[in-house]
Formats: structure tokens, sequence, C-alpha cells
């Protein structure tokens, strides 16, 4: 009698060692997936990256002169500040004053709380593949 108590205490606990663990792990995977869905590594199709290095760039608060889409620098006006520090079409935006930059949204309200509160403000950008293959 003693012995079946042991193998009944002995499958609760690994019952409920198992049950808590697969709990932890179907929260988890609802609560963080999607997050992994929406901030993933935007690499083209067929491209491979070789070398991630962040370019970072100090602008002063005001006009910077690049405009971007999807993260991605689409237009540098000529004369700009950007374009006196080397930002060209195609760099990725992936961080603005050290806070992670997922979408457009997270770039443009980081460059406004940039702006209003502080003289300089750093850009982190990852530079074109097609860039760091001619350097």
């Amino acid at each position: 009698q003693l012995d079946s108590w042991r193998i009944v205490t002995l499958m609760s606990f690994v019952q409920d060692i198992f049950f808590r663990l697969s709990q932890n792990f179907m929260i988890e995977g609802i609560l963080y997936l999607p997050c992994c869905c929406f901030c993933y590594a935007t690499t083209i199709a067929g491209e491979e990256r070789k070398n991630d290095e962040e370019v970072a760039i100090t602008f002063e608060s005001g006009y910077v002169g690049f405009r971007f889409f999807e993260l991605m620098v689409v237009d540098v006006d000529k004369g700009s500040p950007a374009a006196d520090h080397g930002v060209k079409r195609g760099m990725r935006i992936s961080r603005i004053d050290g806070v992670a930059c997922c979408n457009d949204d997270d770039a443009v309200r980081s460059l406004f709380v940039a702006h209003r509160t502080h003289d300089r403000f750093e850009v982190c950008f990852i530079p074109p593949c097609e860039l760091q293959a001619k350097e």
C-alpha cells in the first residue's frame, strides 16, 4: 500500500510539471510569437548579408534631409546633413537614439522625440549589401 502511494504521488508530480511547462510554452508562444513576425530581419529574398555592421551618424536637431519608407532610406536631399554624413539610398534604419525601430511608426515617433528633447541625436543605419560589397 505504501508503494502504490509513492507511485501515485510521483505520477501526480510528473503530470503537474508537464502541465505547467506546456502551459508556459503555449502562453509565451501566444504572447511573443507575434512580435517575431513583426520585428523580423528584413532582407530581400536571395540576398545574403555578410556584414551587419551598423553605421552610427549623429545629427543636429532640425532638418536631416532624408526620407524613408519601411525603414529604408528612399531619398537623400543634396547638400543636406544626411548627404554630408554619407547617408545613401537603400540604407536601413535600425535604431534612433538607442531605440530599436521595427516599423515606420516607431522611427517617426523616435525622430519626433529626439528632435524635441535633444540638441543632437544618433541614427544607426544598416548599409545595403551592394554598398558593403563595393567597400
